[in-house]
């Protein structure tokens, strides 16, 4: 009896290895699409081994902008035509509004903008809109500055220790941290001791993402087996960091509630609750039909708060890093950053609104390091409806990818694509540029919603660092930095550059 119960299951095994073989070796070819020879279950992974970005880029080169792959079960649609793109992102958004979101996040994390769908996510949006407005971002600017005052101090402090050299990208992560803290939970890390742990809570949110961890790597084998793994209490984030935020986010609301003067607050978690008290009874339309506005709840309030502050975490702080970097080897570009800094600071201390906004070639800047180093390789939509894109029948269910760098690296876009050359961004040449070849923040109603507060966050930072210091490459600078393997683009081992205080060079 157990023999047979084994030999049909060894048959139903097989029978299904064979399926998915044939499903993976045929999907992309019905389609009219080519890409690299999937192996049986395992599909394409093997080949991200050298890096997602790098993997996406030699991809492109072999098989055109617009091929396919198997990442485990799942088959994916990758694409850097702008064309193309422009129909997944705007054109034909309603039938990729979704995302793909991840698996074994834990229940407390479900209820945010990234992995909302439909209705759900629409609603949520326009809530969340109400906080990310120019005006509500202007009153966080001295809370911004305050945490990169704080960052330049620390700077000061230990360039003197160490000859100037510094791991920018160390300082650039507590910047990160105390901005995310503050200017979402009004809370200051007042020691080290509390800036470390708050940066080993922050740090293990992600570590499962930047490293091999079998239960996921098994789900995108097996997808059905997400349950199982749930059951077994698996979690993509480790539950000791979810339950760390769980109590500071809702012990944060629960004083505040009880504060009859929490309006004094100007922080992202105050604004979200102000805002379920501004939403009226007016309704809108989505898809023909009427959705009414509503407040958000707790957990939608709790997760969003939580996403918002981890992705500041890597985000931001990686960008600026980067960013640095890429100044330090173009000390020309520096000097002309740091020239622009002083005609609009003109020796005074505030950084306002109005001088942001006069900061042109820094925005230029940003922008041109954020082409050469995006935040993600790739942004995914899921196909919700049978569809047609440039010829190519998508059936239901298909996850779409854009090669966010491949686009931004592509010569077909872009003259010489790995010169970093800040003018590409000037007023007269972005009024010619094609808005889907740089897609940073990317573009359509999925716009990333916090991109103007990370510009500010970036803008105050590189203001306060260019008063004080300039920076230069060093022995220990690597170059180019190693990037990490996964999705997210981060300096893996630091970036190591000397600070030279201004008033030196000055005698």
């Amino acid at each position: 009896m157990i023999g047979t119960i084994t030999i049909v299951l060894l048959s139903a095994l097989l029978a299904y290895i064979g399926w998915r073989t044939y499903d993976q070796l045929t999907f992309f070819g019905k389609l009219g699409l080519k890409g690299p020879t999937p192996l049986p279950i395992f599909g394409n992974l093997f080949g991200f081994k050298i890096g997602v970005y790098k993997a996406l880029q030699k991809w492109t080169k072999e098989y055109g902008k617009t091929f396919g792959i198997s990442r485990g079960a799942r088959k994916v649609i990758i694409s850097s035509d702008v064309d193309f793109v422009r129909e997944i992102m705007v054109k034909q958004f309603t039938n990729f509004a979704d995302r793909q979101g991840f698996p074994l996040r834990p229940e407390e994390t479900n209820f945010d903008l990234l992995n909302l769908k439909g209705d759900r996510w629409k609603a949520m949006r326009e809530t969340v809109a109400l906080v990310f407005t120019k005006h509500k971002m202007q009153k966080m600017l001295p809370m911004v500055t305050e945490c990169a005052d704080e960052t330049v101090k620390n700077l000061k402090e230990n360039e003197k220790k160490t000859e100037g050299v510094l791991d920018i990208h160390k300082y650039m992560c507590e910047y990160g941290i105390d901005v995310g803290s503050y200017c979402f939970f009004a809370l200051r890390a007042t020691s080290q001791e509390d800036m470390t742990v708050l940066m080993n809570q922050a740090n293990a949110m992600w570590i499962r993402f930047k490293t091999f961890y079998l239960p996921w790597f098994v789900i995108m084998l097996f997808p059905q087996l997400e349950p199982i793994f749930k059951y077994l209490g698996c979690s993509i984030h480790p539950h000791e960091s979810v339950d760390y935020f769980t109590q500071l986010i809702k012990g944060t609301m629960d004083s505040r509630r009880a504060d009859p003067n929490s309006s004094k607050y100007m922080d992202f978690l105050q604004l979200m609750m102000n805002a379920n008290e501004e939403l009226n009874s007016s309704a809108t339309t989505i898809n023909g039909r009427q959705l009414q506005k509503r407040a958000l709840t707790d957990k939608e309030i709790f997760a969003m708060s939580m996403s918002v502050f981890a992705g500041n975490t890597e985000t931001s702080p990686g960008t600026l890093s980067f960013i640095f970097f890429m100044l330090a080897m173009h000390p020309e570009v520096q000097e002309k950053l740091i020239q622009e800094i002083d005609d609009v600071m003109g020796g005074g201390d505030d950084v306002t609104q109005e001088k942001v906004n006069k900061m042109t070639y820094m925005d230029m800047v940003i922008r041109e390091s954020l082409r050469l180093y995006p935040t993600a390789a790739s942004l995914d939509r899921v196909c919700s409806e049978d569809c047609v894109v440039k010829g190519i029948k998508i059936p239901k269910g298909t996850l779409v990818e854009i090669g966010v760098y491949a686009i931004q690296t592509d010569p077909d876009y872009w003259k010489d694509p790995f010169t970093f050359d800040p003018e590409r961004f000037s007023a007269e040449n972005k009024a010619k540029m094609d808005p889907m070849t740089w897609l940073a923040f990317g573009q359509g109603p999925r716009m990333c919603i916090g991109y103007r507060f990370a510009m500010v966050e970036m803008i105050v930072m590189l203001t306060r660092t260019f008063q004080k210091f300039r920076l230069e490459i060093c022995a220990k600078t690597e170059n180019p930095p190693t990037r990490g393997t996964r999705g997210l683009m981060t300096p893996e081992k630091g970036i190591n550059l000397r600070l030279v205080p201004r008033q030196e060079q000055s005698l």
